[in-house]
């Protein structure tokens, strides 16, 4: 028993030194990858912004290990992905929040109707007390009583007005509000404003040394038209979404533009890196399967790869990209490239 404690001892202190080894060799890889990045950054005389320097570190990694690749992504969400995942709870937080005023906000408008039939009822029923036999004692309740409905239909009045003029003005702010989000809450990936924002920003930045791509991509229509079920088409993309994210790098911008069409911003990346990129998502998209009612559905998605241009604008850029996509409705796995 004692030599079999010793053996197992042995080897449990051998495997933890072989790991311990391993661990080493990949710590010290990643230094000089670290290094290697550092040099490229000056070498390509681009801005030492830490989100460059991320962006190279990602495309150095594309060819190493999976074990440095791990080691790696984990250093890299230390400390970010907190931030990125508080700002995202955050909105879903102010969405819940706008969701229970806008409640409150459509009982207040009963109750506002309501009021203005209360008052038709007033109205009828002391059209209806001047029909009484005594005109004397009639006419002088009805005098009284209009004196009471009529001051308290000038204070309701008021405060009907006041109530819509905050009821006005508590919606410019919702709305207000609901435009500068970045989230995205059907698809849980950024919205069609942060995209807009992300590429006026990223188009100030071009220049001989910087270049960089979008990709706007949708289910291929010949899917679309076969299945036709709305509900089942907002499971299929909501799939396309978390491929995207799983299939991107972190530097990249996935989002929602509108109507199931998705956009994604390559940083960093040439139209002959974003058609590579085209690929591994035709890829990765085509080995999703979802079922459906015991039926498989094998995905197929359309991409046009657009060049950024220091002379776009966001919007015009992305019309372009959707144009491409029209081009491509009869066809599946097909991407086009745009300003090439």
């Amino acid at each position: 028993m004692d030599m079999q404690r010793l053996r197992i001892g042995d080897a449990i202190q051998s495997e933890a030194f072989e790991e311990e080894a391993v661990n080493g060799a990949l710590e010290k890889e990643l230094r000089e990858l670290c290094n290697e990045v550092v040099d490229k950054v000056k070498d390509d005389g681009i801005l030492a912004t830490p989100l460059n320097f991320q962006i190279y570190f990602e495309r150095s990694l594309a060819d190493k290990s999976e074990e440095l690749k791990e080691m790696a992504l984990k250093m890299l969400s230390h400390g970010q992905q907190v931030g990125y995942d508080d700002y995202i709870d955050l909105e879903r937080h102010l969405r819940s929040s706008f969701r229970s005023i806008k409640q409150v906000f459509d009982i207040v408008a009963v109750i506002y109707r309501n009021q203005a039939l209360l008052y038709e009822i007033l109205d009828k029923r002391l059209a209806e007390l001047k029909s009484v036999d005594n005109p004397v004692i009639s006419c002088n309740i009805v005098t009284d009583m209009a004196i009471e409905i009529n001051r308290l239909k000038d204070i309701t009045r008021k405060q009907s007005d006041q109530l819509k003029i905050l009821y006005q003005q508590s919606a410019k702010v919702i709305n207000s509000a609901d435009s500068s989000t970045v989230f995205d809450a059907q698809y849980g990936i950024y919205n069609k404003h942060f995209i807009l924002t992300s590429l006026e920003k990223e188009i100030t930045m071009l220049g001989p040394n910087y270049n960089a791509s979008l990709l706007i991509l949708r289910l291929a229509d010949s899917i679309a038209k076969e299945i036709g079920n709305v509900n089942v088409l907002n499971v299929l993309q909501n799939n396309i979404a978390e491929i995207l994210l799983k299939a991107s790098r972190r530097s990249d911008v996935v989002s929602h533009y509108e109507n199931g069409i998705f956009a994604i911003l390559l940083r960093h990346s040439s139209l002959e890196n974003a058609q590579a990129v085209c690929k591994r998502l035709f890829s990765f998209v085509k080995g999703s399967s979802t079922f459906i009612d015991s039926k498989r559905i094998t995905l197929e998605i359309n991409i046009a790869a657009v060049s950024l241009r220091r002379d776009s604008e966001p919007e015009s850029i992305i019309a372009s990209g959707i144009a491409a996509l029209k081009e491509l409705s009869t066809q599946t796995s097909a991407f086009k490239v745009v300003g090439g």
